[in-house]
């Protein structure tokens, strides 16, 4: 599947919002990027994590007000560790693909299952205070969305879980189903198919 094909098939909104929860650095392996560039009116809130990873987005997108920025972790809301894998790793291991950085997760085995293990030592940890999905939305004003994206790395279900459907009926929904248990797989289908 090509997100960004079908964001531009189905998102006809001029002044379209999009919500991306695991924004990474806003370019690599990004399906909404470009589209943000050439939809003057669009306007997104991203999320991302991992501090160097959050600071490369901003600067990918520069001081655009159409774009609002967010250093947090999407859970229960909760205190919880966070891992991710240091840009060290980059320098010290040869043919390290480019989506080395993306693996940041609450799941710290998940990242281990990577590439044999080979990224243990450059795993680094980080105590964060989880937000929950609608406190985030409160509290950053979205009062619609059109495309909601969340690519975190397993742990995709337990954020689109507390979307508010009935509300918020985004035209799009994407997510990375990839890292999911079955079970996990089962609910989300569950979850969306009344509307979707």
């Amino acid at each position: 599947m090509n997100p960004t094909f079908w964001i531009s098939k189905l998102v006809r909104n001029p002044n379209a919002t999009i919500v991306q929860i695991g924004s990474n650095d806003g370019i690599q392996g990004d399906p909404i990027h470009q589209l943000l560039k050439d939809n003057p009116c669009w306007r997104a809130l991203l999320v991302e994590p991992v501090p160097y990873l959050f600071e490369r987005l901003r600067s990918n997108y520069g001081d655009d007000p159409r774009f609002r920025f967010v250093n947090a972790a999407v859970n229960n809301g909760d205190r919880a560790i966070f891992y991710w894998v240091d840009p060290l790793a980059k320098e010290e291991i040869d043919d390290l693909p480019f989506w080395y950085d993306q693996l940041g997760s609450f799941d710290r085995d998940h990242i281990l299952a990577h590439h044999d293990g080979i990224l243990e030592p450059y795993i680094r940890e980080m105590e964060i205070q989880g937000m929950r999905l609608p406190d985030l939305l409160a509290r950053e004003r979205v009062d619609s969305i059109d495309v909601f994206h969340v690519d975190t790395e397993g742990h995709d279900w337990k954020i689109l879980s507390q979307l508010d459907l009935a509300r918020f009926a985004p035209k799009l929904i994407i997510y990375e189903h990839r890292h999911l248990t079955e079970s996990e797989m089962a609910s989300s289908i569950q979850f969306l198919s009344p509307a979707y």
